[in-house]
């Protein structure tokens, strides 16, 4: 892997046969080039490389984590004129991509670019700005939740000023990946979509090249419970419905949040608060 500022698009072309050198990967952070001509997933590209639970391979946009058995996160394929960085906590080592993959080579005559390398989901209320303006990045793992409950698919965008860095949208399980480009320190400020409004999330951070924010088990938690007018769009839209025995709607207490001792119908299960 090289990284190159052009100052135009173009296309280079490297004229050669068909290798299966073994990478040499250290342990900290590593470049990573991939010289097959056909894509793979990183279970099947990566399958000869020692891995440890941790380990984190990013590109200019995605990011995986290893853990146990398996790649988690917005990075689930390796693509040709693609250069990753892995941060590897096995000891130093070699190993060789699938003889398979790069077998292709000799029938691809183009590249095949996946549909889907991003950020996860289409995101539709931000603008993220070119990743290529910049020549570093930084990952985070974000959940995203509302006092103590889970928000899925909602979009989380963080900001530099008004420059939209990037952009993705939250799993099932409330967890966003962000692949963070940058080039100094600089403080990030952080946007939520719900529903079609976008609200200022209460969290800020500093932005460092090759800085790691969070992971999918131990992910920075982002509470919109403190977020300004976000409480009654979240009740207001259906995320969390209270009724009383009357059919009333019940609006929480704009200070405490808290229910008054009774019984109560919440997102259509009957409870007791005492």
């Amino acid at each position: 892997m090289y990284a190159v500022k052009m100052k135009a698009d173009r296309m280079l072309r490297i004229v050669g046969t068909s290798v299966n050198t073994p990478v040499s990967v250290h342990n900290g952070w590593n470049w990573l080039g991939y010289y097959g001509r056909q894509v793979a997933s990183l279970g099947d590209a990566l399958a000869d490389m020692q891995k440890v639970n941790g380990d984190m391979l990013k590109a200019q946009r995605g990011v995986a984590y290893w853990d146990v058995n398996s790649w988690s996160g917005s990075l689930v394929m390796m693509e040709p004129g693609v250069g990753y960085q892995l941060k590897s906590s096995a000891a130093d080592h070699t190993f060789s991509y699938p003889s398979a993959a790069v077998a292709g080579a000799r029938c691809l005559s183009d590249v095949t670019t996946p549909l889907s390398l991003g950020e996860g989901s289409v995101v539709r209320f931000f603008s993220p700005v070119n990743f290529r303006n910049y020549p570093d990045n930084a990952i985070m793992a974000l959940k995203v939740v509302a006092d103590s409950k889970t928000l899925a698919g909602v979009e989380v965008a963080a900001f530099v000023g008004d420059e939209c860095r990037t952009a993705s949208v939250t799993n099932e399980e409330g967890i966003a990946f962000l692949t963070i480009p940058g080039d100094e320190p600089c403080e990030l400020t952080f946007k939520v979509a719900v529903d079609g409004k976008v609200v200022v999330a209460p969290l800020t951070l500093t932005y460092e090249t090759d800085a790691i924010y969070g992971t999918p088990k131990h992910p920075v938690v982002m509470n919109l419970g403190d977020a300004n007018g976000i409480r009654d769009m979240l009740y207001d839209n259906g995320i969390e419905s209270i009724y009383d025995l009357s059919g009333r709607k019940i609006r929480l207490d704009d200070q405490t949040r808290k229910l008054q001792k009774g019984v109560y119908i919440i997102n259509g299960q009957k409870k007791t608060v005492k």
